[in-house]
Order: structure tokens, then C-alpha cells, then sequence
């Protein structure tokens, strides 16, 4: 728990990541998961997105590239979140967790031992699934895939081309890594030298990031109407990225949070140590004084530290009664 409460002061805090601290071995497993599955990881996201957008920053990223890190660590977040729930829960749906909360009240005293073989088996098998997906977003940079209109990402699939329809539209067949297939219209690409009936080259969805513009409604050569999906081509390659990919590597950076917590509670710990060995320190005449943090005791003297920075030794017994009485209490 110490680490989240400092995370939260590192939040508050103006430490940039350096660029080597990005190369940093990867955090384990264990350790990522039990950070993200925190009640306080709200925290931890953000200020890993504070470390890595300091870092993008500082290193002037092609403004395409900025904005498909970002997009990229939006998804990731939501994917960590997810799969964190599922470890917790053993639940592949949140409705099913309402349901369960439901039924508990109409039960008596059902508790984790009385669920049925089956139940069990359900949630260690989506707990399994949590762990693995949990591996490969702590373990692999993540780029981001279209899923919903408007966003920009990878397309995982290879297309085979229907139907040429001009110098920058495209009716091509699709098949997903997943195994499905889908009929697509593709915009914004170079056609000049496609055919009908053309395997697309490998790489060629997977190698430039896409936009998906929504449905698109088009005239087939029988004069019948059709709608398809229509993705449109978004001027950046992955090799630009790929130039960038230890940005993209977010898990890793989870290093970072313990890194600058752990730092900042040090200087935290510091600062406090010094603020309650800081006072104004009197003589037993009361008509001397001076602000100093006190050290140690040494025989019969106390070294103190001016607020200049120097050192003073004073006799113990010059000191007020209170000042040693202070000094006493410490002991």
C-alpha cells in the first residue's frame, strides 16, 4: 500500500523520466498485476501517462505517431483494467458479478466454498485468460487495433481485392487474424496499379494504420445496393513507430512508477525528518537563539545545522531547559 501512497505525491510532483529510464528491465508479473488491480490505480495511470507523454515530448514526436501513443495507452489502460477485473473476480462479464450480488441475499450463508464444481471451474479458466492477456500487456508493446468509428490503428488482417473502383476506392474481401471475413471498402489508398481479383501484398494493412469512417453505402454492378464498413487509410507507417516502440512498451514502464516513488519517498522522508529536527534553539538565559536542525548528541554536545548549512557544536547544559528536555525525549 506504501507504494500507492506515494504514487499519488509523485503524481503531485515535476519528475521528467529520462530517456534511459525507458530501456529498463521489465517488472514482473506478479508485481504488475498487484499494482493494477489496486483500489487506487487510478493514480498509477495517470501518472504513467504523465511519465511517457513527457517523454514524447521530449523527444518531438511526428505529431502521428504522439497521437497513436496516446490512443495506444488509452487502450491499453482500458485492456489492463479489464483483465484486472476478470483476476479479481473470475467474471467475464461485469453484469454477472450484479447478478451474483443479487442472488447472495435469497441464499444462506453461501459463501466461495458452496459454489458448484462448475462455477468454480468457469472462473479459473477466465482467471487463466486474465493471467495470459496480463502477461502479454505487461510483456509486449502495445499498438492498438481499430475497433470503433473515428479511431486510427492497425487492421490485423489480409485482403483480397473484389473490385477497383477508381484511383483511391477499393472493394476488397477481408480476413481477420481472428478468422472472420468481411467485405470492406477501402478509401484514401493508391489503386493505379491494383486489379480486380488481386491478393494484396503481405503486410499491406498491417505495415500503415487505418481509420474506420463508419458504413458505407455503394451500388454494385447489378445496380443493387449494398453497405459495407469502410476504412479509411491514415497517413502514418508503423516504421515510424516502430522507431518508438520502447514508448509503446507501457507494461515496462511500470518500472518507472516505482522508480520515482520510491525516489520521492525518500525526499519526502527527508524533508519530514528535517522539519521535525528544525526549531529556534534558546540558552538557559533565554537571551540567545537560533534556528538549526539538530543531529545528533556527541558526548556532552549537540551538533546542529544552521540554516546556512554549517555545522555548530553546543554544551548540552547552555541549552534551555526545554531544548533538552526535547533532546531527551528523543532518546
Amino acid at each position: 500500500m506504501r507504494l500507492f501512497i506515494i504514487i499519488i505525491l509523485l503524481f503531485m510532483s515535476s519528475a521528467v523520466a529520462s530517456a534511459q529510464d525507458f530501456n529498463y528491465e521489465l517488472i514482473s508479473a506478479p508485481e504488475t498485476t498487484a499494482i493494477a488491480t489496486e483500489s487506487d490505480a487510478d493514480s498509477v495511470y495517470r501518472t504513467l501517462w504523465k511519465l511517457v507523454a513527457a517523454e514524447a515530448d521530449r523527444r518531438e514526436l511526428d505529431p502521428g505517431v504522439r497521437h497513436y501513443l496516446e490512443v495506444s495507452f488509452r487502450d491499453w489502460e482500458l485492456s489492463f483494467r479489464e483483465c484486472s477485473r476478470r483476476l479479481k473476480t473470475g467474471n467475464v462479464n461485469p453484469d454477472d458479478e450484479d447478478r451474483q450480488a443479487q442472488r447472495r441475499p435469497q441464499k444462506k450463508r453461501r459463501d466461495q466454498e458452496d459454489l458448484s464444481s462448475k462455477e468454480l471451474e468457469h472462473q479459473e479458466l477466465v482467471r487463466q485468460s486474465a493471467r495470459s492477456s496480463l502477461e502479454n500487456l505487461i510483456n509486449k508493446p502495445h499498438f492498438k487495433n481499430t475497433s470503433m468509428d473515428g479511431e486510427i490503428g492497425r487492421v490485423d488482417c489480409v485482403g483480397e481485392v473484389l473490385q477497383v473502383v477508381d484511383g483511391q476506392n477499393l472493394l476488397v474481401f477481408l480476413r481477420f487474424s481472428g478468422g472472420t471475413e468481411a467485405l470492406t471498402w477501402i478509401s484514401g489508398v493508391d489503386s493505379s496499379r491494383m486489379t480486380d481479383d488481386m491478393l494484396l501484398p503481405p503486410g499491406y494493412f498491417t505495415e500503415t494504420l487505418w481509420r474506420i469512417k463508419g458504413p458505407r453505402q455503394y451500388t454494385t454492378s447489378r445496380g443493387a445496393t449494398n453497405k459495407v464498413l469502410e476504412y479509411a487509410n491514415y497517413p502514418l507507417q508503423m516504421n515510424l513507430v516502430r522507431k518508438q516502440s520502447d514508448l509503446f512498451h507501457f507494461g515496462r514502464h511500470l518500472h518507472l512508477l516505482q522508480k520515482y516513488s520510491e525516489s520521492k519517498y525518500a525526499e519526502d522522508q527527508a524533508r519530514l525528518v528535517h522539519e521535525q529536527n528544525t526549531r529556534e534553539w534558546r540558552d538557559v538565559s533565554g537571551k540567545f537563539s537560533i534556528v538549526a536542525t539538530f543531529r545528533s548528541v556527541i558526548g556532552e554536545n549537540v551538533k546542529l545545522i544552521k540554516e546556512d548549512g554549517s555545522e555548530i557544536l553546543v554544551l548540552l547544559e547552555k541549552l534551555s531547559e526545554a531544548d533538552r528536555a526535547w533532546i531527551s525525549n528523543r532518546k
